[in-house]
């Protein structure tokens, strides 16, 4: 279940920050299945200039605490430049398949309906159990956060995790290894040999 007026009250602070607001609408227990924002303009630091935004809402949004927003959908992949080389930005992936969509759609009813149709988009992966944001706007903050200082972020993260690989830092090493693998998954081979090197892994 979603709760109406959570969902409107998110749609209202949506509409009071862009033109473009649309509902995918859902089902009777899940009214909104996701929002897009159109056209949304992207900081400089970012090649794209404009993207389509889908955000998908969570089953229980409004109802569970902690019901967080792991990410969204942008309508193409994102680059930005690293030391002159064109880079897909961290986290940004793009989707080939539905497989991990499916596997989600108990989290986010969206999936349920025709997931085909994000073959082609990017999905920006900002799941951080530390940060996770419960609305839309408060997504497109930290959304607009990662892109401005993408380059900030993605070595701070790597050189965390890699405190956690080597074991200087509590924490499962493991999970931090994935972490680091996906961000360094689509780079640049600079940008790639750069974190790694910062990550100073065993």
């Amino acid at each position: 279940m979603q709760n109406p007026d959570f969902l409107n009250a998110c749609l209202a602070e949506l509409e009071k920050r862009y033109d473009n607001v649309e509902i995918v609408a859902g089902d009777r227990y899940h009214p909104v299945w996701a929002i897009k924002l159109n056209s949304v303009e992207l900081p400089k630091s970012i090649v794209e200039r404009t993207v389509d935004i889908i955000i998908p809402m969570t089953r229980c949004a409004g109802y569970l605490p902690g019901s967080g927003l792991a990410g969204l959908h942008v309508s193409q992949t994102l680059h930005s430049l690293f030391e002159g080389e064109k880079t897909v930005v961290p986290f940004c992936d793009p989707v080939q398949d539905i497989s991990w969509l499916v596997k989600t759609s108990r989290f986010y009813p969206f999936y349920e309906h025709d997931p085909e149709l994000l073959i082609g988009t990017s999905y920006l992966c900002l799941n951080d159990p530390f940060e996770q944001p419960e609305t839309p706007q408060a997504l497109m903050e930290l959304t607009l956060d990662y892109l401005k200082y993408w380059m900030n972020h993605a070595f701070n993260l790597v050189m965390r995790h890699g405190a956690i690989v080597r074991g200087e830092e509590l924490g499962d090493r493991r999970i931090s290894m994935d972490w680091i693998e996906h961000l360094v998954e689509q780079v640049s081979p600079t940008l790639k040999a750069q974190l790694l090197e910062e990550a100073c892994l065993p």
